[in-house]
């Protein structure tokens, strides 16, 4: 819902580029067979974005990518290879991308850092590259790529369980992190 809320504020240049760079993402084909044929070309469009917006759940489920990171993918590995940003080359789930979960504590427990890179921080490095002024055919594919998962994780910073981990002390790291 929220992708379907933004397209529909978007002014014409901007859908004309959203539209023009949804196709390079290799899973387009399969966004299209979800569409009825009978959808006007509009709307059509409108559903590929919302689709694109749920690209970041579907590659979870795809034996072609890997889990990265610890706790089932739920925290990033220690190298750098947890905040790269190349494209569809990029076959890492990022489960830890999807969420920033803010700690707090009931009891006074010491509050654990947050872990980086997540979706605040992913949110931030997608914008710039989209923002950014390019004609290389290379960029527009990283672009698209930017694209598909901001409009996920702009969905799921909405969502309250994506934000918080209560911490207490018995569970020092948060009620967020599954074991491995």
């Amino acid at each position: 819902m929220v992708a379907a809320v933004a397209y529909q504020k978007l002014n014409q240049a901007t859908k004309d580029r959203v539209d023009a760079l949804l196709p390079l993402n290799p899973d387009r084909d399969n966004w299209l067979d979800l569409i009825p044929a009978t959808t006007p070309a509009p709307k059509r469009k409108m559903m590929v974005f919302m689709i694109a917006a749920t690209w970041a759940d579907r590659i979870k489920s795809d034996p072609d990518y890997h889990t990265d990171g610890t706790h089932s993918g739920n925290r990033p590995p220690n190298d750098p290879s947890a905040s790269q940003n190349i494209g569809y080359d990029d076959l890492a789930r990022h489960k830890y991308w999807h969420f920033v979960d803010l700690p707090f504590s009931d009891d006074n427990t010491t509050l654990p850092s947050v872990p980086t890179p997540n979706a605040g921080t992913q949110i931030a490095k997608f914008r710039a590259v989209l923002n950014s002024v390019s004609n290389d055919p290379n960029v527009d594919k990283l672009k698209s790529y930017d694209l598909s998962w901001l409009l996920h994780l702009i969905g799921d910073v909405h969502q309250p369980l994506h934000s918080t981990t209560r911490v207490t002390a018995t569970d020092l790291d948060g009620d967020n992190v599954a074991t491995e």
